[in-house]
Order: structure tokens, then sequence, then C-alpha cells
């Protein structure tokens, strides 16, 4: 994709993230995925469902945003956990130095843990057989 993987204005808005999954999925589907929050996992693994890709046995998915919901999934959701307070403080303490005047550039470390759950596995598809599942015109047809 050009410009790189992340391209903040396509994924600020559902439609510009759709368009980025399907850029993704186009060629050499991802085997796993690393998604930041809650929602746009939701939407990744509704797009992941419509176009047949299978969990886990096409594509990994793992959110990086613990959510109490994840506990209500089956199979059980692959995440990140950590301790939220921690951020709230550090931004706090980061928003009053600014306010200040305080040039405040620490960096912040959290802990955190990995979950493992039923959105991983080992991919079997191989990366030339996703468009022979759709209509051979890609995705987004």
């Amino acid at each position: 994709m050009p410009g790189g993987l992340w391209l903040e204005a396509e994924l600020d808005n559902p439609q510009g993230f759709l368009h980025y999954l399907n850029s993704l999925f186009q060629r050499t589907p991802p085997t796993a995925l690393i998604i930041d929050a809650k929602e746009l996992f939701d939407a990744t693994q509704q797009f992941l469902v419509h176009h047949g890709i299978r969990l886990p046995q096409d594509t990994s998915i793992v959110c990086s945003d613990p959510h109490p919901t994840f506990a209500w999934c089956h199979p059980t959701i692959a995440h990140i956990r950590y301790d939220s307070n921690i951020w709230v403080r550090n931004t706090m303490r980061w928003v009053n130095k600014l306010a200040r005047g305080e040039n405040d550039r620490s960096q912040m470390i959290r802990k955190s843990k990995f979950v493992e759950g039923g959105t991983i596995g080992p991919v079997k598809i191989k990366p030339n057989q996703l468009n022979q599942k759709t209509t051979g015109k890609g995705l987004d047809k």
C-alpha cells in the first residue's frame, strides 16, 4: 500500500477502514492482525466473516485493547491486558506539566499481559488461495 501500512487519513472513518482492510487482503493476505481498539476489532471481525476468512484457521487476530465483553465471546478473543489507571495518571501528570509550561517528554512503559484466546492459531491458507475463494475480482467487488 503506498505510503506505508498505516494511513491515518484512511483509518479515521468506517469507509476508510474498510478500504484499508480490502487493500490488505488484495494480494498477499496477512496471516495475523493486531487491531488497536475494540470498535476496529469488531469491524475487522465482521469483514473477515463477510469474506469467508475463518478465525483462526486462515488469519489470527489480536486486540491490543482489553474489553470486558471479550469474556462473553466464544471463541475467546486474544488480547493484551493492562492497567488503564496508569495511563490516566500519567496523562494527568503530563497535562499538569504542560499547563505549568514544562516540557515533559518522559517515556511511559506499561506492564501488560498477553491473553491467549481462540482467535489465534496456526495459519493454513496459502496467500494465493484467498482470491480464489472470491469472485476472482478482489474482495471489494
